[in-house]
Protein backbone atom coordinates (compact mmCIF):
# COMPACT_ATOMS: atom_id res chain seq x y z
CA UNK A 1 0.00 0.00 0.00
CA UNK A 2 1.24 3.42 -1.13
CA UNK A 3 1.91 5.94 2.03
CA UNK A 4 -0.89 7.98 0.60
CA UNK A 5 -3.46 5.88 1.06
CA UNK A 6 -2.32 4.30 4.30
CA UNK A 7 -2.46 7.87 5.44
CA UNK A 8 -5.91 8.73 3.73
CA UNK A 9 -6.78 5.74 5.67
CA UNK A 10 -5.76 6.85 8.98
CA UNK A 11 -7.07 10.55 8.61
CA UNK A 12 -10.90 8.98 7.50
CA UNK A 13 -10.54 7.37 11.04
CA UNK A 14 -9.92 10.42 12.66
CA UNK A 15 -12.65 12.30 10.63
CA UNK A 16 -15.13 9.43 11.88
CA UNK A 17 -13.91 9.55 15.63
CA UNK A 18 -13.78 13.73 15.33
CA UNK A 19 -17.57 13.36 14.48
CA UNK A 20 -18.45 10.77 16.94
CA UNK A 21 -16.73 12.60 19.48
CA UNK A 22 -18.69 15.74 18.70
CA UNK A 23 -22.16 13.83 18.72
CA UNK A 24 -21.70 11.83 21.62
CA UNK A 25 -19.36 13.64 24.04
CA UNK A 26 -17.78 10.21 24.79
CA UNK A 27 -14.53 10.44 26.79
CA UNK A 28 -13.35 6.50 25.50
CA UNK A 29 -13.87 7.90 21.78
CA UNK A 30 -11.50 10.91 23.06
CA UNK A 31 -9.09 8.78 24.55
CA UNK A 32 -8.86 6.85 21.57
CA UNK A 33 -8.60 9.63 19.26
CA UNK A 34 -5.83 10.76 21.72
CA UNK A 35 -3.77 7.65 21.26
CA UNK A 36 -4.73 7.74 17.07
CA UNK A 37 -3.07 10.48 16.96
CA UNK A 38 0.27 10.38 18.61
CA UNK A 39 0.74 6.85 17.08
CA UNK A 40 -0.32 8.47 13.67
CA UNK A 41 2.04 11.48 14.06
CA UNK A 42 5.00 9.81 15.52
CA UNK A 43 4.85 7.55 12.96
CA UNK A 44 4.02 9.88 10.50
CA UNK A 45 6.99 12.45 11.42
CA UNK A 46 9.66 9.55 11.64
CA UNK A 47 9.06 7.47 8.35
CA UNK A 48 7.07 9.72 5.41
CA UNK A 49 8.07 13.63 6.61
CA UNK A 50 11.16 12.28 7.43
CA UNK A 51 12.31 11.12 4.09
CA UNK A 52 10.54 14.09 2.13
CA UNK A 53 12.61 16.37 4.21
CA UNK A 54 15.25 14.82 2.94
CA UNK A 55 13.92 14.90 -0.69
CA UNK A 56 12.16 18.13 -0.91
CA UNK A 57 15.13 20.56 -0.88
CA UNK A 58 13.70 24.37 0.13
CA UNK A 59 10.18 23.02 -0.05
CA UNK A 60 11.35 21.92 3.61
CA UNK A 61 9.18 24.78 5.05
CA UNK A 62 6.41 22.77 4.47
CA UNK A 63 7.28 19.39 6.14
CA UNK A 64 8.25 21.73 8.69
CA UNK A 65 5.18 23.09 9.00
CA UNK A 66 3.20 19.47 8.92
CA UNK A 67 5.33 18.63 11.88
CA UNK A 68 5.01 21.58 13.61
CA UNK A 69 1.33 20.95 13.59
CA UNK A 70 0.91 17.99 14.64
CA UNK A 71 2.94 19.21 18.27
CA UNK A 72 -0.10 21.77 18.60
CA UNK A 73 -2.90 19.49 18.10
CA UNK A 74 -1.24 16.99 20.39
CA UNK A 75 -0.57 19.88 23.62
CA UNK A 76 -4.06 20.58 22.68
CA UNK A 77 -5.54 17.42 22.94
CA UNK A 78 -3.26 17.40 26.60
CA UNK A 79 -4.89 20.35 27.57
CA UNK A 80 -8.47 18.61 27.07
CA UNK A 81 -8.01 16.05 29.56
CA UNK A 82 -7.51 19.16 31.85
CA UNK A 83 -10.46 20.40 31.44
CA UNK A 84 -13.69 19.80 33.55
CA UNK A 85 -15.98 22.27 32.41
CA UNK A 86 -17.95 20.50 29.98
CA UNK A 87 -18.93 23.64 27.99
CA UNK A 88 -15.11 24.89 27.97
CA UNK A 89 -14.17 21.23 26.76
CA UNK A 90 -16.57 21.44 23.96
CA UNK A 91 -15.19 25.21 22.80
CA UNK A 92 -11.59 23.71 22.91
CA UNK A 93 -12.47 20.39 21.67
CA UNK A 94 -14.04 22.43 18.43
CA UNK A 95 -11.05 24.25 17.84
CA UNK A 96 -8.97 20.91 17.64
CA UNK A 97 -11.47 19.81 15.69
CA UNK A 98 -11.38 22.46 12.78
CA UNK A 99 -7.19 22.40 13.20
CA UNK A 100 -7.29 18.44 12.19
CA UNK A 101 -8.98 18.91 9.97
CA UNK A 102 -7.24 21.64 8.12
CA UNK A 103 -4.27 19.46 8.72
CA UNK A 104 -5.97 16.68 7.06
CA UNK A 105 -6.80 19.13 3.84
CA UNK A 106 -3.66 21.08 3.93
CA UNK A 107 -1.88 17.54 3.73
CA UNK A 108 -3.49 15.61 1.52
CA UNK A 109 -3.73 18.69 -0.95
CA UNK A 110 -0.08 20.10 -0.90
CA UNK A 111 2.09 17.97 0.94
CA UNK A 112 0.77 14.40 -0.94
CA UNK A 113 1.21 16.39 -4.13
CA UNK A 114 4.94 17.06 -3.22
CA UNK A 115 5.64 13.99 -2.51
CA UNK A 116 4.28 12.45 -5.36
CA UNK A 117 6.99 15.08 -7.52
CA UNK A 118 9.62 13.40 -5.35
CA UNK A 119 9.13 9.72 -4.54
CA UNK A 120 8.46 6.94 -7.22
CA UNK A 121 5.42 4.44 -7.20
CA UNK A 122 8.14 2.06 -5.26
CA UNK A 123 9.16 4.57 -2.83
CA UNK A 124 5.59 5.44 -1.69
CA UNK A 125 4.95 1.72 -1.66
CA UNK A 126 8.52 1.05 0.71
CA UNK A 127 7.36 4.21 2.76
CA UNK A 128 3.80 3.06 3.33
CA UNK A 129 5.16 -0.77 4.09
CA UNK A 130 7.87 1.33 6.67
CA UNK A 131 5.22 3.44 8.19
CA UNK A 132 2.80 0.27 8.86
CA UNK A 133 5.38 -1.44 10.36
CA UNK A 134 6.39 1.77 12.20
CA UNK A 135 2.73 1.82 13.71
CA UNK A 136 2.66 -1.46 14.73
CA UNK A 137 5.68 -1.10 17.05
CA UNK A 138 3.76 2.07 18.42
CA UNK A 139 1.25 0.56 19.28
CA UNK A 140 2.43 -2.30 20.80
CA UNK A 141 4.25 0.59 22.98
CA UNK A 142 1.44 2.28 24.16
CA UNK A 143 -0.47 -0.93 24.69
CA UNK A 144 2.20 -1.85 27.33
Amino acid sequence: MQIYDLLKTDHDKVKDLLTSIEKKQDSELFQQLKKEMIIHNEAEEEVFYRRLHEKAGNLKIIVTAGNSEHELVIKMLKQLDKIENKEEWLQLFSVVKKSIEAHITMEEQNIFALAKKHFSNQEAEDIGSKMADNKQKLLKKYND
